[in-house]
């Protein structure tokens, strides 16, 4: 079973947050990347998030084996002074040779768990429709309530429907 931590600071893991990102991206995961992702561009991602993070507005799960990075996910604290109760969900992120070894549910539990001590009531994201993925988040109980039709490209360039999620905890 991999370990799940939460990552202080993404300058220590740059290297692997990195590589982590190029990986799923290239195998055609919509994160809001194109194919290819170079690394300075991965990197520059991951040291955008440094500040959220470093406040406490943004925690970034990562998942373990052995040593190696192998997924990760964020869960962001809203900003709102009328919207404290709920959070994002973002990136959700497993090394495509990890994938469907239940890496995911293991970082959405964490973050759920987490969620939940930071008395967080309601969990929100988009996802790529249809697939996988959907599939994916309906199993955890998830609930889709609508699509935006043509609203991204995938990471290879295809045009995709983007799901709505929201979970009640």
């Amino acid at each position: 079973m991999p370990r799940i931590v939460t990552l202080p600071s993404v300058v220590q893991h740059l290297d692997a947050l990195s590589a982590l990102l190029i990986s799923v991206v290239a195998k055609g995961a919509g994160v809001s990347f194109l194919h290819p992702l170079s690394p300075d561009e991965a990197g520059a991602f991951w040291l955008s998030l440094e500040p959220d993070i470093k406040s406490g507005q943004t925690l970034l799960f990562g998942s373990f084996e052995d040593d190696l990075l192998v997924g990760t996910v964020q869960l962001k604290l809203s900003w709102a002074p009328n919207q404290k109760h709920h959070a994002d969900i973002s990136k959700l992120l497993v090394h495509p040779a990890y994938q469907r070894l239940g890496i995911g549910t293991h970082l959405i539990k964490s973050l759920e768990d987490k969620a939940r001590n930071l008395k967080q009531k309601l969990l929100t994201f988009d996802a790529s429709a249809h697939g996988s993925v959907e599939a994916f988040y309906r199993r955890l109980g998830y609930n889709c309530v609508g699509y935006y039709p043509d609203f991204a490209l995938s990471s290879l360039g295809v045009m995709e429907d983007t799901a709505l999620f929201f979970k009640k905890l």
